[in-house]
């Protein structure tokens, strides 16, 4: 699905790069990385707007997708096989990426590629989200990405973690949390420890 959406996925992502440079932002009140990785990285919005807000780290951008990594001039890498050693990156990014993973483990691999103290920062479906909500969002995402890609947006939203399950998981896999914020979508920040 991911090489069919390529193209209009970039282009709500840049109309949305607004949203990116908040989380970006959000993350700097916890981290000042020198050393990024974004998993799943898309059309690489987020990874530009890192580089804004963190303008001396390094960012290293993956994703599974051939045409998203060619658009985002990232390394194609499947998130629960990241082809780095073990501790390496300071801060390590999942944005709108774990409700198309299997969660713990693409959260393992990521405390694996941490150093001890480094963070891990989420951004994705709030489960708790209203109903109302979740049916314009469809409706709009089927008009502006693919039906595809909207009815399987919807299915995984209605499945996915809430906010304090997803943090119980990251304790469970070694993680402090030490920010959250929760509105349509969740927004969690935690420190390997």
């Amino acid at each position: 699905m991911w090489n069919d959406v390529a193209e209009s996925y970039r282009r709500w992502a840049e109309l949305n790069r607004w949203y990116y440079r908040s989380f970006a932002l959000f993350i700097s009140k916890y981290v000042q990385p020198k050393l990024i990785v974004d998993i799943c990285c898309g059309p690489g919005v987020l990874s530009s707007e890192l580089k804004n807000v963190f303008p001396n780290a390094e960012i290293v951008s993956v994703d599974s997708s051939t045409k998203m990594c060619k658009i985002a001039r990232a390394i194609k890498a499947d998130a629960h096989t990241l082809p780095f050693k073990n501790e390496i990156f300071d801060l390590a990014i999942f944005c709108f990426a774990l409700h198309e993973l299997e969660v713990q483990k693409a959260i393992q691999e990521a405390e694996r590629v941490l150093k001890r103290g480094g963070t891990i920062a989420i951004a994705d479906l709030n489960s708790k989200t209203p109903q109302i909500v979740r049916f314009f969002a469809e409706a709009f995402l089927t008009i502006l990405i693919s039906p595809e890609y909207a009815k399987n947006l919807a299915l995984k939203w209605n499945a996915f973690l809430d906010r304090d399950q997803l943090a119980s998981l990251l304790q469970n896999c070694g993680f402090k949390v030490i920010g959250t914020r929760e509105f349509f979508d969740v927004w969690i920040v935690a420190k390997k420890i």
